[in-house]
């Protein structure tokens, strides 16, 4: 059995070198080991170390560079599970709502450098849907309990102040409402390196090659290191799958024959001049397919997503021309 006691950061940390984390993996025995270094991966470190448990982390390239790196930097607040949630009369849906504005507090409480607020305007093509959708994201920050993030009115000249290059004739108004955004590589890394100071063994560059165990029990895990080529087994009770649509590859490890529950999905996102949010104000477009386009204000220039469709696997996936020319048509 595995024992947890929490644990809390340990002050003047010295961080350690890439060498004496490879040695820890290679001769050390651990409760998990997790395979991805990405937001889940670094997320179940940190709740694993924080607890006490004895955690490696163990990554084939950069931490956060795969999945993570490539989104839309928001830190959503339940706005996607609203209509779900009270249209439909769905418990799950309102659930996922709620955690979603729980998650988007604790990280603007906890992460005041990286997550910050950003306002969205919503417009709206009749009183009704203002209403409706007023009142929804009012509801929204009244369950959070946060009000310093309450929704505004925006006048149709408001509106056109704001996006100047988009057509509002079919609007009669909107509103401005506030979620987060965050630095995903930044926020990957901090957790990372907080869970390093409780004691995880996290290293990159470092891909899993085969799972071994002794019947029914995973009793370790083989590694190679991609810098120096070196193969070496890293002991462990129990292993987690954190490698996003690799995990399937990961799962064939332990059973070839194993049926597939990963569909891999490409998300596109464009990056456009600044001076299409020079006010700071991002701007969501609702689509008659209940997704919805996202333009924000992204590091001195405009991130505009996303487009999901079903797509191959691929490391280094690039949007084709069919997929940047939907966005910029839409």
């Amino acid at each position: 059995m595995i024992k947890a006691i929490p644990k809390t950061p340990i002050k003047n940390y010295q961080f350690p070198i890439r060498e004496e984390l490879l040695k820890r993996l290679k001769e050390e025995e651990f409760d998990v080991l997790i395979i991805g270094g990405g937001a889940t991966g670094a997320g179940v470190a940190y709740a694993t170390s924080s607890r006490g448990i004895k955690v490696a982390l163990v990554e084939r390239n950069d931490f956060g560079s795969g999945t993570s790196s490539k989104c839309t930097k928001m830190i959503h607040g339940g706005l996607r599970h609203l209509k779900g949630a009270f249209t439909h009369l769905s418990f799950q849906e309102f659930k996922l709502m709620k955690e979603c504005l729980n998650e988007r507090k604790l990280l603007l409480k906890n992460f005041p450098n990286i997550v910050h607020p950003v306002p969205i305007l919503l417009p709206c093509s009749g009183i009704l849907e203002f209403l409706m959708n007023a009142s929804g994201l009012l509801l929204l920050e009244l369950i959070s309990m946060d009000l310093s993030m309450l929704p505004k009115y925006a006048s149709k000249n408001k509106m056109k102040f704001l996006f100047p290059y988009i057509n509002f004739d079919t609007m009669c108004n909107g509103i401005i409402y506030y979620d987060g955004q965050f630095d995903d590589t930044r926020m990957n890394l901090t957790v990372i390196k907080s869970a390093i100071t409780m004691g995880a063994a996290a290293c990159n560059y470092i891909s899993a090659e085969s799972l071994l165990s002794d019947g029914n029990k995973y009793k370790g895990v083989t590694l190679r290191d991609k810098i120096t080529g070196e193969v070496f087994v890293c002991r462990t009770k129990s292993i987690v799958n954190a490698t996003g649509p690799y995990t399937d590859s990961i799962r064939r490890m332990d059973d070839s024959d194993c049926k597939e529950i990963c569909r891999p999905v490409s998300g596109t996102h464009l990056s456009l001049d600044k001076d299409f949010t020079k006010h700071g104000v991002g701007l969501v477009i609702n689509e008659p397919n209940n997704k919805m386009l996202l333009v924000l204000p992204w590091e001195g220039a405009t991130l505009v997503g996303t487009g999901d469709e079903r797509t191959p696997l691929s490391e280094n996936p690039s949007p084709t021309k069919t997929q940047v020319d939907s966005i910029l048509n839409r």
